[in-house]
């Protein structure tokens, strides 16, 4: 049966000048032992704690603590462990290009195994190992390392980018680092790191064309994401109150690197909206008004003699500052009906084919990439030289989730990965086997730009020594 006894007594440190030492707090029992302390819920600096284990039980750790001055306790805390039986472990084998030690005598639990390498030899594992309750010996065989060879294969380039690396052989724990070169952005791992059976941690990254960021706008904002802005990436804009938007509120990362588009402005709401100047017609005029174009403001479109009008015989200045409808043509009166090239649409392209667009001819309108296309995607010249339909336009796609590519496996440890796909926010948790501890982040997440946040961790071994070459 578990028994605890606590002697108490009360105990008040000085400081030299005057001040008052902390205090300590009873020290937690332990199980299958006891802690002997003095009665009192506060104890005084120096103050000691004794601890003893039942019997069938010994103790592992300091047997004394003593109260600082700070108001902790000395040391680590120290538990009861089961008596060793009489178990042994087998004798060592040899190491190549090394050697172990064993301490004299019958090899009983903790017994200790030292490694140590030939000169020009260096020693990848643990150094020291023990004879466990088990029968077996803790850890794994090191072996010794020529110290002038290379542990892991260089690793091969990557196109748009490069890596650093340390000069000299790569050994074990040697990091390598991956950047991009000028319009790229790198998406997976920045960093990769040499490990003890020869290969790199995780997967190489890759450098993808990215879009500069978009230079800001006077009187109104751009929402730009976060990190490297890759392909078919979005970036919207707005206005300051009292100000409206003249251009596309949504412009996309193309896949050269290039925004879609042009960019807008933010135009005074109290201000004209303009237009640009109409152009002219051949064998024709227009009549334009003195002064701004602004809104509403409309322009007459008219034939020389012996040319028939084909299209609008005029067009309005939108709020926008573009002239709706097309631009008519003049066409002769004894010649075939043609009709005018239709306007170009925003984010899209129109596809004529060659020569004169007469009667029956057929022209097809596409979008750009993220852009889907609203209304017919043909129209045909008429026998009267007008289009058929109305001319359609390009939207926006919804853009698609950006997901992070499944994080590698890690020596000595897993990683917990929640189902279905990696998309931006989803964390993963990292954790080690028995008798390894975690260096680095329990946890990474997927981030917009499609990499995982912080570095891969590593399991280490407890008795694990830095080999890393300097």
């Amino acid at each position: 049966m578990e028994r605890i006894a606590l002697r108490r007594s009360l105990q008040i440190g000085c400081l030299a000048g005057g001040g008052t030492a902390k205090t300590c707090s009873s020290p937690l029992p332990i199980p299958n032992g006891v802690v002997d302390v003095p009665p009192g819920s506060k104890l005084a600096v120096n103050t000691k704690a004794e601890y003893r284990c039942n019997t069938g039980y010994q103790l592992v750790g300091v047997a004394e603590r003593f109260c600082q001055m700070d108001g902790t306790w000395s040391g680590q805390e120290p538990y009861c462990q089961a008596a060793f039986p009489t178990t042994t472990c087998p004798p060592l084998g040899p190491i190549v290009h090394g050697e172990v030690t064993v301490e004299a005598g019958p090899i009983h639990v903790n017994t200790r195994a030292e490694y140590r390498c030939d000169i020009d030899y260096t020693l990848i594992g643990d150094k020291e190992r023990f004879c466990q309750l088990n029968g077996t010996w803790s850890g794994k065989e090191p072996i010794c390392h020529d110290a002038n060879a290379d542990t892991c294969p260089a690793p091969p380039p990557i196109a748009n980018g490069a890596f650093d690396i340390a000069p000299g052989p790569i050994v074990v724990r040697t990091r390598i680092e991956y950047r991009c070169n000028a319009g790229y952005a790198l998406v997976g791992q920045k960093e990769r790191v040499c490990q003890l059976d020869g290969s790199w941690t995780g997967t190489a990254p890759v450098c993808q064309v990215s879009c500069p960021r978009p230079s800001p706008i006077a009187n109104g904002d751009i929402s730009v994401p976060g990190g490297a802005i890759l392909p078919n990436t979005p970036v919207q804009y707005s206005c300051n109150p009292g100000y409206t938007l003249i251009g596309m509120q949504v412009r996309l990362c193309k896949a050269d690197g290039t925004w879609s588009g042009t960019e807008p402005f933010c135009q005074s709401g109290t201000g004209p909206r303009n237009c640009p100047a109409p152009t002219p017609i051949a064998n024709g005029d227009v009549d334009v008004p003195p002064g701004p174009l602004v809104a509403n403001t409309r322009v007459l479109y008219r034939c020389n003699a012996g040319y028939t009008l084909i299209g609008p015989s005029e067009r309005l200045c939108k709020p926008d500052g573009t002239w709706t409808g097309a631009q008519p043509v003049c066409q002769s009166g004894s010649g075939p009906r043609i009709c005018p090239a239709p306007g170009s649409i925003p984010n899209g392209a129109v596809d004529l084919p060659s020569g004169t667009l007469v009667v029956n001819t057929r022209v097809q309108y596409r979008c750009n990439a993220g852009y889907t296309l609203i209304g017919t995607m043909e129209r045909v010249c008429q026998p009267d030289g007008s289009w058929s339909g109305t001319e359609p336009v390009c939207q926006a796609a919804a853009p698609s989730p950006t997901t992070c590519p499944a994080p590698g496996p890690i020596a000595n440890g897993a990683v917990d990965v929640p189902p279905g796909k990696l998309v931006v926010n989803t964390k993963v948790q990292y954790r080690c086997n028995a008798g390894y501890t975690l260096v680095g982040m329990t946890e990474r997440i997927c981030q917009a730009d499609g990499s995982w946040s912080n570095t891969e961790p590593m399991c280490q071994g407890q008795n694990e020594q830095s080999t890393q070459r300097q």
